[in-house]
């Protein structure tokens, strides 16, 4: 595998160890494509307004990640979703700033079954104070396919509000006579 550094891509073919799916990334450009019948596919995902109006959030506060999806499969299986807010934009790559996990167990189902009543909790930390931030929920794997493995992007999930102002070292530096 072509890796610069840990987490660090170079240009080349990756493939998924558990399917077999060959992928090509593009570092550039950052941009990964998937590889099917001798051509090579964008793999992206989409940027969608939020579901829910914009949540302000201040420090310590735990944002809930409702989650929806269909499942069929001849036996339970335990899967771990992961959570992640960042950086609020409209289109492009997800910066994340936090993430958090989850581990589900779903039952089998011969036909597919609506599922939402699992969630991911994320306690938002320290660090981005004043900010808006976008969020999104996946698989916990490397190569994901929105619908199928993730969810599309959202903008304008959450405001982290600002703390209250904290004074210190508060002292006298002048005394003056007003006239």
């Amino acid at each position: 595998m072509p890796d610069v550094a840990p987490g660090v891509y170079a240009t080349g073919y990756y493939t998924d160890e558990v399917t077999g799916q060959q992928y090509y990334y593009n570092a550039p450009l950052d941009q990964w494509y998937y590889y099917a019948a001798g051509l090579l596919y964008p793999l992206g995902i989409s940027w969608q307004p939020s579901p829910s109006p914009i949540v302000n959030l201040a420090v310590g506060d735990t944002l809930r990640f409702l989650l929806s999806f269909k499942f069929s499969g001849p036996l339970p299986i335990e899967q771990t979703f992961q959570a992640a807010v960042g950086d609020n934009k409209k289109e492009g790559t997800f910066g994340e700033w936090w993430t958090a996990k989850k581990t589900w167990t779903i039952h089998s189902s011969d036909i597919p079954v609506l599922h939402s009543n699992f969630y991911v909790d994320l306690v938002i930390p320290s660090g981005r104070e004043g900010q808006d931030g976008a969020a999104y929920c996946k698989k916990d794997q490397f190569f994901i396919e929105e619908g199928k493995d993730s969810t599309p992007y959202y903008y304008d999930v959450g405001h982290v509000i600002e703390a209250e102002g904290e004074f210190t070292e508060m002292k006298i530096t002048k005394f003056e006579k007003v006239e």
